[in-house]
């Protein structure tokens, strides 16, 4: 699902089932999986990757198993940077922001700014310009 006012640049891989909330800005070259919910207002910069399939560890002569799919929701107005990738089974909090190149592999609280490989709390973000 694509919601009104949402703005996809080009080369975007969305694989369905997903959603798009209002006014979402896609940059070039996003790859975004199934089962991923991306909130109103948000920003993605440009290869960022929403990654929800993973694989159970299995036996010695195959290590990527059975397969599974854990949703990735990113929460309105948050902004995801240039690069980013955000793992499966992660939510992302309104407002937050996702620096550049970060690993995303665990929960993100709202009204902060993460970055890293793997991602890390830097700080709290104001939110008295909320509008």
């Amino acid at each position: 699902m694509i919601g009104p006012r949402a703005r996809i640049r080009a080369n975007c891989v969305l694989y369905g089932p997903c959603k798009l909330e209002d006014d979402v800005f896609i940059n070039d070259g996003v790859w975004i999986d199934q089962q991923t919910t991306i909130g109103a207002s948000c920003a993605i910069g440009p290869f960022a990757r929403f990654i929800t399939h993973t694989h159970e560890t299995g036996g010695g002569l195959h290590r990527a198993g059975d397969v599974s799919v854990r949703p990735i929701h990113v929460g309105p107005g948050a902004w995801i940077g240039a690069e980013a990738s955000v793992l499966p089974g992660v939510s992302i909090g309104a407002g937050a922001v996702v620096a550049a190149g970060s690993l995303v592999t665990r929960d993100v609280p709202p009204h902060t700014m993460v970055m890293g490989r793997p991602a890390r709390v830097v700080s709290r973000l104001d939110r008295e310009d909320e509008r």
